[in-house]
């Protein structure tokens, strides 16, 4: 019996399992994520999902049928919706699905980056709509793969049950001569 007792000491003893593990980093939304309680705050919100390349930012972003009972709606540019059969149907998984092959694709070490420019609210209450200028940026794994996307973008954005503001509409529109964000998402589908 001492023997048993001793070699489950020397077994226990040796394991180090009472020893605490350095805890992982969740990705969630919550990790540099501010409460949109503007739609200011929203806009902020979405550039930094990609500076930071969170899915989960970026899709909160968006409206979420648990707080408010509207469909997320993406109107694409109308040379990408001939392109990419995708968007006839397009949801929040699309959105989702193209922002974690974006992530995938990035170098190692580099950033995405979006600018929002040229930016004007038109405040509606418990609603407000935006037009403004982006440029999105990064590098990719694969040379051949464009890594600049330009166009104007319209937000109508809603205030939900959490009195948050959320991205319900969004319709790209193209500059010619350079790839629409669209492109961008119908290409990584």
């Amino acid at each position: 019996m001492k023997r048993i007792i001793f070699l489950m000491l020397l077994f226990l003893g040796g394991c180090d399992i009472l020893t605490t593990r350095t805890p992982q980093t969740p990705d969630s939304a919550s990790n540099g994520f501010l409460t949109p309680t503007t739609p200011d705050i929203l806009l902020t919100d979405l550039v930094a999902s990609f500076s930071d390349a969170n899915v989960e930012n970026y899709i909160s972003c968006f409206v979420d049928q648990t707080f408010l009972s509207r469909a997320f709606k993406f109107t694409p540019t109308a040379s990408a919706f001939q392109s990419y059969p995708a968007f006839a149907d397009w949801t929040l998984d699309g959105e989702k699905q193209y922002f974690t092959k974006l992530k995938s694709i990035i170098t190692d070490n580099t950033t995405m980056s979006l600018a929002l420019t040229n930016e004007v609210y038109t405040p509606q209450g418990d609603s407000s709509q935006i037009s403004a200028d982006y440029k999105l940026t990064f590098s990719s794994k694969d040379s051949g793969f464009p890594s600049e996307y330009q166009g104007s973008l319209q937000f109508k954005m809603l205030l939900d049950k959490r009195n948050h503001w959320v991205i319900v509409e969004w319709l790209d529109i193209k500059k010619e001569s350079y790839h629409s964000w669209s492109e961008l998402k119908g290409r990584l589908y």
